[in-house]
Formats: C-alpha cells, sequence, structure tokens
C-alpha cells in the first residue's frame, strides 16, 4: 500500500494527518490544480454534491449513498469546511482524493474557502487546536486559491458554488479570471462565489450578504441562452429538502449537509447524472449519533438561523437559512437590502419600494442604521466595547470562573514577559584552609524558563490575591574562579545549570477608584524559593561543585528579590496605562460615552463588581442627556454561574443615546421620489383621500416625516421597546409651489431583541403597534382607519423586513488584545439588558504566504 492510500484510509477513518504530511499532499494537490481551469470540464456520468462544511460523517454517508470514489466520478461544488467538527478530515480526504484519482473528483470553490471567512467560521480554530500551530491552515489555504471557479459537465451543465455575475456573460470570461488570490470583496470572482437566485428580483439586487447580488429567472434565461447550456447547477444556500428547482428547472440548488450545524433538521440530496445526463436525485439524512465520532457538545447554535418565517414569508426564510455572511469588513453595499424585498401589495397594485437618495437617507441614515433602532444599535456596540465595565448605569462583573480565567492569564503573560529574566552578578571570596582567599564569579545568570504547577485567586475588600504555588525555573550562568599562593595563580571557568524547586510567587494587587479611573498597587509581593541544585559544566567542574554550592542562598536570594521587583514593575506599568485610558469614548461625530466609574470596585470572595457612568451626551454642546435616577450597582443575574462576564446596561444609557441623536436635529425626512410614482400622485390616492383628489387632481406629492421628542426606549422582560412620536405633513405641489394639505400625528411602539452568535451580535425588530391621529387637515376629514393601514402595510411589508434583513446579518464584536466574547446570551430584566458570556482567544487575520 502507498502512502497515499494508507493516508486516505487513516482520513477515511477520521484520525488527521501529521503535519508534514499534510504540506507534502497539499504539494502534490497544487500540481494537479494549477493544471485546472477556471471552467473544469467534467465528463458524465457524475454525481454532484452541494456544501459539506466540515461533517464528516455525513460525508461518510454521502458516499454509501453515491458509491466510493473512483467507482463513482464526483463534482463538489465547495464550502467543504467550517461549522462542523471535522473540516480538517473533511477537506484533507477529498484532497486526497482528489491526488490520488485526479480525473474522477472535482473540487471547486465555494465562499468559505477564503482566508478571512474560515478564521471566523472554525477551521481556523480547529487547525490551531489538532495541530498546534496555524501551518496546516496555511497550508489548506493555499490550495484554496487554486481550486477551480466552476465545471461544465458535457458542454450542457454549468456548475458554480454560488451564482452568476453582472459583469459576466460568457463562460470564456469566466476562463480569464486570475482565480490564484483570496477571494476579492467584490468583482466577478466574489460574484460567482457569493451570489444567490431570488424569486422576486427581476434582473439584479444586490444581495443582503454583503457580498455577490442577487440574481433573477431573466438573468438565469439570458446567461442559459448565450452559452447554450440546458441549466445551472450550484449549491450555496440551505435547501430543507435537499434540493430546489428554480425559474421553470433552469437553475437548481444542491445541499449536501443533512441536519446543518447539527441542528437545522434538514435532509441532503446530491444529483446523479448518467451519460445521457439523465437526472437523479438522491436524498439521505444525517449519519445516525452511534456511527459518528462527533463530541456530544454542539457548536455555537447560529442564533438568528430559522426566525421571521411568519414575518418576512417564505421567500426570505430560504434566504434567511443561506450559509453565513462575510465578516462586516467586506460589506461594502449595504443598500443591497433595499433590493432584496422590493415591493409590497397595496389595493391590488405592485408598489416599489422608492429608491431615490432621500428616501434611502430615511431608512438608511448615519452609517445606514435605521431611525427607530439607532439607540438600541448603539448600545449593542457598546456593549461589546472592552471598555464598558460595570458601574453607574453599565455594570460590569467578573465571576470566579472569570477571575480564574484572568488569573492564568496574568500568569502565562507575566512568564512571556519575565522571560529570558537576567540577574545580577554574583561574586564572592572564600577563605579555604591551606589554599587561601578563593575569588568565585558567576555572570550572566538568565532565567530561562518558569513552569507553574497551580495556582489560586482570592478577591478580597481591598484587593486581589494571587499565588502561584509549585513553581519551577530554570537558569544557567557562567562561573570562573581565581586564587593564588606565593608560589602558582591558579583560574578556571565554566557554565553552570540550575533547577530551581518549589517556587512560590505571591502577591495582593490593589484596586480602587481615583477620580473616575480605576487605580492598580502592589500592597504586598513576594516569592520564596524551597531548594535549587547547581551543576557545573566546563573546566574542573567536579573540583569545584562544593565552592559553587557555596553560592545557593545567594542565588535564592537573587531569583526571589528579582521576580519580586519585576511583578511589583509589571503592575505599575499596567496602572500607568489605565490613567492613560480616556473617560470619554466618541461614537461617530456627534456622541461621546461618559466611561468614568462611578461604583466600586466592589470584591467579594467569588466576584468582582466595576460601574461606570454610561450615558452618551452630544459633543460640543452644552445639552446634557438628561436627568436619571441613578441605578445601584448590583451583581448580574446570569442564567448559568459558569459564565465568566455579565454585562449590565440600563435603559437610561439607551434613552440618553436616542435623547444625543434627537439633539442633532436629524430625525425628519422629506419623501418625494418613488420608481412608481402613484402613491406620490394624488391619484394614487384618490380611494383612501377622496377630496385630495379632487382638488388636486394628478398633483404631485410629498410626505415629510418629523420625530416630535426623543424615541423612549425600555427594556422589558423579553424585549426592548421602543415608543416613537412622529408628525407626517402631507404636501402637495401645485403649480410649483408646496401646499401642506394635512398634518398626521403617529404613535409608534417596535419591540427589538438581539442575540449573539459566536462573534457576531444581530437582532431584529417588529412593529408591535402603530396609532395615528388626524392633527389638522385642509382637505376635511380623513378616512383614518385607511391612511393607517396604507402606513401599517408600508411598515410592517416593507421597512420591518429590510430592516430585520440587515441586522440578522449582524456586526462583528471587536476583541480585545486579541480576546473576545464566546458562547455569549443576551437576557433582559429590570429595566436592564444583561450580556452573559465567556471569554475567549480570538485569532486575527494572518496574511496570505505561499506554501514553503
Amino acid at each position: 500500500m502507498s502512502d497515499l492510500d494508507r493516508q486516505i484510509e487513516q482520513l477515511k477513518n477520521c484520525e488527521p494527518l501529521k503535519e508534514s504530511e499534510v504540506k507534502a499532499l497539499c504539494l502534490k494537490a497544487m500540481e494537479i490544480l494549477v493544471e485546472e481551469s477556471n471552467v473544469q470540464r467534467v465528463d458524465a456520468p457524475v454525481t454532484i454534491c452541494g456544501d459539506i462544511h466540515g461533517q464528516f460523517y455525513d460525508m461518510k454517508e454521502l458516499f454509501k449513498v453515491g458509491g466510493d470514489c473512483p467507482k463513482t466520478n464526483y463534482l463538489f461544488l465547495g464550502d467543504f469546511v467550517d461549522r462542523g467538527f471535522y473540516s480538517v478530515e473533511t477537506f484533507l480526504l477529498l484532497l486526497a482524493l482528489k491526488v490520488r484519482y485526479p480525473d474522477r473528483i472535482t473540487l471547486i470553490r465555494g465562499n468559505h474557502e477564503s482566508r478571512q471567512i474560515t478564521q471566523v467560521y472554525g477551521f481556523y480554530d480547529e487547525c490551531l487546536r489538532k495541530y498546534g500551530s496555524v501551518n496546516v491552515w496555511r497550508y489548506c489555504t493555499d490550495i484554496f486559491d487554486y481550486l477551480s471557479l466552476s465545471a461544465l459537465i458535457e458542454n450542457k451543465i454549468f456548475s458554480v458554488h454560488g451564482g452568476l455575475s453582472p459583469n459576466i456573460n460568457t463562460l470564456d470570461q469566466i476562463r480569464t479570471i486570475d482565480r490564484k488570490q483570496e477571494v476579492p470583496h467584490d468583482g466577478a470572482m466574489c460574484d460567482l462565489l457569493w451570489s444567490d437566485p431570488e424569486d422576486i428580483v427581476d434582473g439584479w439586487g444586490l444581495s443582503p450578504r454583503g457580498a455577490g447580488f442577487l440574481f433573477g429567472g431573466s438573468v438565469v434565461t439570458s446567461f442559459n441562452h448565450t452559452n447554450n447550456i440546458d441549466y445551472i447547477c450550484r449549491a450555496h444556500q440551505l435547501v430543507m429538502e435537499g434540493f430546489k428547482w428554480m425559474f421553470n428547472n433552469q437553475i437548481v440548488t444542491v445541499w449536501s449537509a443533512p441536519n446543518y450545524c447539527y441542528r437545522c433538521g434538514n435532509v441532503a440530496a446530491i444529483l446523479e447524472l448518467d451519460e445521457n445526463l439523465n437526472k437523479q436525485f438522491r436524498v439521505f439524512k444525517a449519519a445516525p449519533q452511534d456511527s459518528r465520532g462527533a463530541p456530544a457538545k454542539k457548536p455555537p447554535p447560529d442564533y438568528f438561523l430559522n426566525i421571521w418565517k411568519e414575518e418576512v414569508g417564505n421567500t426570505v426564510t430560504h434566504l434567511l437559512l443561506s450559509t453565513p455572511p462575510p465578516p462586516p469588513l467586506s460589506i461594502h453595499h449595504p443598500l443591497h437590502l433595499l433590493h432584496l424585498l422590493n415591493f409590497f401589495k397595496l389595493s391590488n397594485q405592485i408598489i416599489l419600494i422608492p429608491l431615490n437618495p432621500s428616501f434611502i437617507h430615511f431608512h438608511l441614515m448615519d452609517d445606514q442604521k435605521p431611525l427607530f433602532i439607532f439607540p438600541i444599535l448603539l448600545l449593542l456596540f457598546l456593549i461589546s466595547s472592552p471598555t464598558h465595565i460595570e458601574s453607574g448605569f453599565i455594570s460590569f462583573g467578573v465571576s470566579q470562573t472569570g477571575l480564574q480565567f484572568a488569573k492564568n492569564l496574568l500568569i502565562n503573560t507575566a512568564i512571556s514577559s519575565l522571560i529570558p529574566l537576567q540577574l545580577p552578578q554574583i561574586e564572592q571570596r572564600v577563605q579555604i584552609p591551606l589554599v587561601g582567599k578563593v575569588r568565585m564569579i558567576l555572570s550572566d545568570i538568565v532565567i530561562y524558563e518558569v513552569n507553574v504547577s497551580s495556582s489560586i485567586v482570592q478577591p478580597g475588600e481591598t484587593g486581589v490575591t494571587i499565588v502561584a504555588s509549585g513553581a519551577t525555573a530554570g537558569l544557567r550562568f557562567d562561573w570562573s574562579y581565581s586564587y593564588s599562593t606565593w608560589l602558582f595563580e591558579f583560574s578556571d571557568s565554566g557554565v553552570a545549570s540550575v533547577q530551581v524547586e518549589g517556587m512560590e510567587i505571591g502577591m495582593t494587587l490593589g484596586l480602587y477608584n481615583q477620580q473616575g479611573t480605576l487605580r492598580l498597587s502592589p500592597q504586598d509581593c513576594g516569592c520564596y524559593v524551597s531548594y535549587i541544585s547547581i551543576k557545573l559544566d566546563g573546566g574542573a567542574s567536579w573540583l569545584y561543585q562544593g565552592i559553587v554550592d557555596f553560592f545557593e542562598d545567594d542565588i535564592i536570594s537573587a531569583v526571589e528579590d528579582t521576580i519580586t521587583n519585576k511583578v511589583i514593575d509589571a503592575v505599575r506599568k499596567l496602572d500607568s496605562s489605565f490613567q492613560s485610558f480616556s473617560k470619554e469614548i466618541t461614537f461617530g461625530d456627534f456622541a461621546t460615552l461618559n466611561a468614568t466609574i462611578t461604583d466600586g470596585p466592589i470584591m467579594s470572595s467569588t466576584s468582582l463588581l466595576i460601574g461606570i457612568d454610561g450615558l452618551f451626551t452630544q459633543i460640543d454642546s452644552n445639552v446634557t442627556s438628561g436627568g436619571y435616577e441613578k441605578s445601584l450597582l448590583s451583581k448580574s443575574s446570569c442564567n448559568s454561574p459558569e459564565n465568566m462576564v455579565a454585562i449590565s446596561v440600563h435603559e437610561n444609557v439607551l434613552n440618553s443615546a436616542s435623547l444625543v441623536y434627537f439633539n442633532t436635529n436629524k430625525m425628519h425626512w422629506i419623501v418625494d421620489n418613488l420608481p412608481d410614482q402613484k402613491l406620490m400622485n394624488t391619484a394614487g390616492w384618490r380611494f383612501i383621500i377622496p377630496k385630495l383628489y379632487k382638488e388636486f387632481p394628478n398633483d404631485e406629492m410629498s410626505l415629510n416625516f418629523t420625530v416630535l421628542s426623543p424615541p423612549i426606549i425600555k427594556v422589558e422582560n423579553e424585549d426592548i421597546v421602543a415608543t416613537i412620536y412622529s408628525d407626517v405633513l402631507i404636501n402637495v405641489m401645485d403649480a410649483g409651489e408646496v401646499v401642506p394639505v394635512a398634518c398626521i400625528s403617529m404613535e409608534i411602539e417596535a419591540s427589538g431583541f438581539a442575540g449573539i452568535s459566536l462573534s457576531t451580535l444581530s437582532g431584529g425588530i417588529s412593529l408591535s403597534k402603530l396609532t395615528m391621529s388626524l392633527k389638522w387637515s385642509q382637505i376635511g376629514t380623513l378616512h383614518m382607519v385607511l391612511v393607517q393601514s396604507v402606513m401599517s402595510t408600508l411598515i410592517k411589508s416593507v421597512i420591518v423586513p429590510v430592516v430585520n434583513l440587515r441586522l440578522r446579518i449582524g456586526y462583528t464584536l471587536p476583541d480585545f488584545h486579541g480576546y473576545g466574547l464566546q458562547n455569549a446570551s443576551i437576557v433582559y430584566g429590570d429595566s436592564k439588558i444583561i450580556v452573559c458570556s465567556d471569554i475567549a482567544r480570538v485569532y486575527e487575520y494572518i496574511p496570505h504566504r505561499i506554501l514553503s
């Protein structure tokens, strides 16, 4: 059996290869893939497979249904990695089969075959966890650049991971793309991997994923006709039934990851084509639990994987069940959202959502955040900021588990910063009988290693005590001696190693609030060494071992004093850095958050609590955030006592943000232009406000929206509720003049919620209540029931779904020096939003590097 065959059998047993084997395999695969085309020709019969996403044991079910390779000729449509537990084994098995049987398996690239995406959705972390370094991840992501972008089966069936591109009309244009690169954020290559077909789009629409496009049936028809193909086969979107035809069987989606993310409950499918291109779908379920090696613990769920079905409808639901979007850094087109739901039904007419910039401004003004959730989104970003710690209206609590994590991090950081640690030179003169005085010097004394076997952390009334016990250390130094008599002078030198045993390092770290800033002070710090052993090398070391042992106490003292002083210096430097933190955090160009510590730190035997003011104020203005009743600092309540941290945000923080935003005079908009102008003409209102049409027949109209007071935000037991009071002024353009004809008062009540999945913060809103009343009218009494019905339909059918699609994409939570939230959850209660979370390492982007 060849090494490659052995590796294939090993991978079939879900046993990862050695790092050196992975590198060699990738180099062999690169030699094969570099010869393949961007539109790789594939012969029938062939079996087409969709997304796998690291679900190794479900892929084994796929091979049971479809047959083993090379008996079956396979075409995989990408997304081999991320989400599942076994992305490494899944991709390497497919790659090994490609190297072993290059003409019997074709692998094309998906949007998850990307350096940026794999660092967010699991493959990077899995490689690091299984191999202890990022080398395997680098080898695999280099291979991603060589995967084909598409395939053409018998010149009749075009296969691609995502979809089409407005920049691509012919297959020859795909063939000219330089694919050997990281997936770009836009352009033809990006579109092929990210785009989706959509029933409600006619032509091209911009995608809620933030990359790629939505495309309709006319686009598919034109592409198929131009390239003389029968249909398009693609993957990229979860289909609960395993496959789905669209546009009169002109495009089909195949999904091959059953029970996606181990929780969706979907079936999977593969598409078998015989030599005559006759089709047969084979549907299969997830591997039985007793046949898989998946851990009992599921990965963090996609919090918003299956929501809003009733609110948005089945058309949008399959988009929400799609594979995850790229990180927000690659979202260059927030206005894509306006094209996703671009019509709603009103009086048996199809009315387009206006695309005029002023109307877009109404929806997405100020960093594309809708009006009635602006304070909420501001808060959600605030929650994720590392500077938000518990106090005043924002509180931050660290549990015993969190303190243990911080203690371990502190110890590891301290060791890495201490090593190598230089100790002062030691010199002694020893009187030896019959010999005289011997001068002994120990120089270049360096601690090169420290290991801590156990440690504890204990909060107290005035500070936190940290003790590392059972520690060991390794030292080395140069030794030399000399002595002389009236006849001779002797000298010798060499090196020595020292093993330090039973070392204990203890420190009490004082924490206190000084004028709104957290201060640290080393109240008590010490180091104790129980025993050391010294071994000499070089020269006549055996002769002088006993003399060097004389220096044992000096070495111990040097170790104890130096480590103690270094720890104290480190605490003072950390305290100095705290003093540089600003007490104001700027948001945009008009708001600041007061980060002054107002409460705490309060320490118990199991936790630490700190609080900041947390209210927003307007930049360069005497306007304050208003008077709010002080929020008492209290321990945040989380469902699990194992959560490391709890962040509590009072509703007054949201209301202060609402007030600041209101005071910027930005809460008013004019809507005067729609693609379909029927609603912007009195004729479109003739059945709703007949007198308006009678007095101003066929005149153009505009709607002037003005928010009258800051939105009032309340945190209730299950969600966030915002109440907005607004006037809508109806204007008519009569003979070139703007004529106000009526003013309507609106009271809007909207509810929202938030959730955190992995490192993404997402949310949703819904319209809870809409009340309208006529304020004044120049055209008589209005039928307010009809007017309110129109406005309610507009908000529920258009604005809310568009906003929810953007919120579902979410915002990546920032990390703090490489650390961020993990397994976070959000709960509501007592007028507060509470985030309960663990803290874990966040691995940042590593630049592309060619295999070497």
